[in-house]
């Protein structure tokens, strides 16, 4: 019971302070979130969505626009404006709270081609068939990357051929020995990250945001495993995390 457990960290964040949970600034709190801020928020997600399909494109060639998936869909920042630009989109979340809100903002926005479902484990139980293109973003960071790999292998399984894949991975982590170190701790006793929030002058029980860095390698190398062509990575500048995209077409090279 002293042991951070992500799953019931991201849910904890989905009941109490879901915009938040998915963007960590302070004008997403749930105490002061306005119209104005929830509408700059869906805006990044529309930019975000925009720029990745052309800079995707533009390396990997067109794609189809039938199925799209957006793994941590949280609730709703990229899959929605997905769902104005493939003919139906599938968002996975760990939690159901942020699956509700996501749901609701989906029809506020009028779109229906957009189902939200439980993740249900590292092998995604609950999602069939292939999709034109996979994403994840500001996601896997959170998941420690013993079940992360295994997600990722699953999510480039999901990949139809000639479909493209997006993934975000942070590559490193600029924090000083003595930063890590507590971080460390404070994942494996939580009364200690209680103490901490306290004396930061957040809420004694705000979730803990574990943040985790991938091997880029390794991720390539089960892309090209899985007959993936022409990778590409872009980098997503997230101070003090710095990551990157990892894009990559299935099953046929660019033309």
């Amino acid at each position: 019971m002293f042991v951070d457990s992500p799953d019931k960290s991201w849910e904890a964040y989905g009941r109490d302070d879901p915009y938040f949970g998915v963007a960590a600034d302070p004008k997403y709190r749930a105490e002061r979130l306005s119209e104005a801020a929830k509408a700059e928020f869906f805006a990044s997600g529309e930019a975000y969505v925009a720029e990745t399909l052309d800079r995707l494109e533009t390396h990997t060639g067109r794609i189809g626009r039938g199925r799209a998936l957006d793994f941590g869909s949280g609730v709703g920042r990229i899959a929605l404006p997905l769902a104005r630009r493939f003919d139906s989109v599938v968002g996975l979340d760990v939690s159901p709270s942020m699956i509700r809100e996501a749901e609701a903002n989906a029809r506020r926005f009028g779109l229906p081609n957009t189902s939200f479902r439980l993740s249900g484990g590292d092998e995604l139980p609950n999602v069939d068939g292939v999709f034109d293109l996979v994403n994840t973003v500001i996601v896997l960071q959170h998941i420690q990357p013993h079940r992360g790999y295994r997600i990722i292998g699953r999510l480039l399984d999901l990949v139809a051929d000639g479909g493209a894949c997006a993934l975000h991975v942070n590559l490193t982590r600029r924090a000083t020995r003595l930063r890590k170190a507590v971080n460390w701790s404070r994942a494996r006793f939580l009364p200690l990250h209680h103490a901490l929030n306290l004396a930061s002058g957040r809420k004694w029980n705000e979730p803990l945001m574990r943040m985790n860095v991938y091997d880029l390698n390794r991720i390539a190398l089960m892309m090209q495993d899985r007959g993936f062509d022409g990778f590409y990575a872009h980098r997503f500048h997230d101070e003090p995390h710095p990551g990157v995209i990892l894009m990559g077409i299935k099953g046929r090279p660019r033309g």
